[in-house]
């Protein structure tokens, strides 16, 4: 047997890289569902909004290392898994951060949904319930508990790719009767989650370290993910034309016949399957802003769009969405007359923006529904006037002020 002597943290620093093996595994696997014992499993079926409890498990690494493990890395494929579904999320409960990190040096630079910059050992922007330590730890109960005395691990949790890490003593432990435990991971199921969702782990960080006859190496162990279905999907919409908070800048009526209305009254929708039976009751309009709720007139299904149509043209200063009444996705058009650079203001700035468009300043150059503000077809010199003569008189916006409201979400799921 090779010398042992030294610190273990020296050994680390010199591993030399073993190739796979079958008789190591590392698998994720649940243990229970909303806080009742299940059998350990690696394949369940679960229904929306129900919470799982999972295991990851170390076994059969006798055959790779024969004298014992010293280390062992887990870290799970998080960011991919956790939205890995047909549609919502399982997210590890305790999670209140964006899905992929937005960096930060000081609570200034977060946006406001997740306005706190978290310790300095992650630096990222997190919201006032980010707490996953809540549901991923490693508990020192026997007993299958991997190392002693506790504690003896680490968890890392600033991105969803959490790492788990746990370190016997350097004399290495020997091959177990049983899988040893490595930590614990809780997940929960969003209300509109469904589909399949497989939470396994990144293969080249995740590995074990030990002893075998030539001395320390590090082997990187078969990995067993979970694999969870949720209830089948809905049909859902996936894109929208007008875009989901499109502003139309354009006047929306004629100035000299108010009668006269220029704005859209259709919105297309596409869904993630076809649309084929789906009828104007699947649909609910609502209004945020002021003015007359419109209805739905009829309903056109072709593949996977289907058009609607409304029984009256959609008013300015207003969010007009479309709700999907199943999936609970909608889908928002806006109109604000001379809201040039969209920033739901009506001000001389978007002067001074239209004006740079002409000029070719702006790169990407405005859309159409947002330069031709005199309805004229193109982006030409004649908005100029009529957007001035907008920002002056307020002809869209009495009475005041010339604001839109901020739009709405289109789901309440990343």
């Amino acid at each position: 047997m090779a010398a042992k002597s030294g610190p273990a943290i020296a050994l680390l620093l010199s591993v030399a890289p073993c190739a796979s093996a079958e008789a190591a595994v590392l698998a994720l696997k649940a243990v229970k569902r909303n806080g009742a014992a299940i059998v350990p499993t690696s394949s369940l079926t679960v229904e929306p909004g129900d919470r799982i409890e999972a295991e990851i498990l170390l076994s059969g690494w006798g055959t790779d290392l024969p004298q014992g493990v010293v280390l062992v890395q887990a870290t799970i494929a998080g960011s991919a898994g956790f939205r890995s579904g047909g549609n919502g999320t399982m997210l590890p409960c305790g999670w209140d951060a964006p899905l992929y990190p937005i960096a930060c040096s000081d609570s200034e630079s977060c946006p406001i949904d997740y306005p706190s910059c978290a310790a300095a050992a992650c630096q990222q922007c997190v919201g006032s319930n980010h707490e996953p330590q809540q549901c991923a730890f490693a508990r020192p109960d026997p007993p299958h508990v991997f190392c002693e005395p506790f504690p003896c691990n680490d968890v890392q949790m600033c991105t969803l790719d959490y790492r788990y890490r746990v370190m016997t003593d350097e004399s290495g432990l020997p091959v177990p009767g049983i899988p040893f435990y490595i930590g614990t991971l809780i997940v929960e199921a969003s209300a509109n989650a469904c589909g399949t969702f497989t939470i396994g782990f990144v293969p080249d960080q995740s590995f074990i370290e030990g002893w075998d006859a030539g001395g320390f190496v590090r082997v990187y162990p078969s990995l067993q993910a979970m694999s969870v279905q949720v209830s089948s999907c809905v049909p859902y919409p996936i894109a929208c034309q007008p875009e989901h908070c499109n502003i139309d800048a354009r006047i929306a009526y004629d100035p000299n016949n108010p009668t006269i209305r220029y704005t859209t009254n259709t919105l297309v929708m596409q869904f993630s399957e076809s649309t084929e039976g789906m009828t104007r009751d699947d649909f609910q309009v609502i209004v945020y802003g002021t003015g007359a709720l419109p209805s739905i007139s009829e309903v056109m299904t072709e593949g996977d769009l289907i058009t609607i149509v409304l029984n009256q043209r959609i008013r300015p200063r207003n969010w007009t969405c479309i709700r999907h009444k199943l999936s609970d996705r909608q889908c928002c058009m806006g109109s604000m007359p001379g809201d040039v650079d969209w920033s739901g203001v009506l001000e001389f700035a978007d002067v001074f923006e239209l004006l740079s468009n002409l000029e070719v300043d702006v790169q990407p150059p405005l859309r159409i529904e947002q330069c031709d503000t005199d309805r004229s077809g193109v982006c030409a010199p004649g908005d100029l006037p009529m957007l001035i003569d907008l920002v002056n008189d307020g002809l869209f916006c009495d009475p005041g002020p010339c604001t839109l409201p901020e739009c709405p979400p289109q789901n309440p799921y990343p």
